[in-house]
């Protein structure tokens, strides 16, 4: 085997392990999340943690994750947290973490990011004025009918 093959070959593996570390990250977080619930300490997948009680369920807009997709620029920036879907266009400049924070889940899920770095009351009460839609039943990770997904 020539050096340029055992270069390439060592570069495969590398790509390989950090792609198998970052999964490894997703699914701790995934497991710290299922054990707040299972623990019952926090309240952090009641749907009504995640936006205004008053809110009309019914009148949400169903918003699937490919339309999502398309919102991942600074200028149209929607996320999905709890699989309710956001938009974060005129909050991208006033998050205390920086706009880098919001613009590297924009079009995609931040839940297990939300979660991870924790938020505050008063954060979950502001995301509320931003709240647009949903997603379908099918598409959904972490709620359900009359309750919450189990991991």
């Amino acid at each position: 085997m020539s050096n340029e093959q055992q270069r390439k070959r060592i570069k495969t593996r590398k790509y390989i392990i950090k792609k198998s570390m970052d999964l490894l990250r997703l699914n701790i977080k995934s497991l710290k999340i299922h054990e707040t619930i299972n623990n019952d300490k926090t309240k952090l997948i009641k749907s009504s943690n995640c936006h205004d009680n008053n809110i009309d369920k019914k009148l949400l807009k169903i918003i699937t994750m490919e339309e999502v997709a398309w919102h991942d620029q600074s200028d149209n920036c929607w996320i999905i947290i709890y699989d309710y879907v956001y938009d974060c266009t005129k909050f991208i400049e006033q998050h205390p973490g920086g706009h880098d924070v919001i613009l590297e889940y924009a079009g995609r899920d931040a839940t297990l990011a939300f979660v991870g770095t924790g938020h505050s009351d008063n954060a979950k009460k502001i995301m509320e004025k931003y709240l647009i839609g949903e997603l379908p039943f099918n598409e959904r990770l972490f709620r359900i009918p009359g309750g919450i997904k189990t991991i």
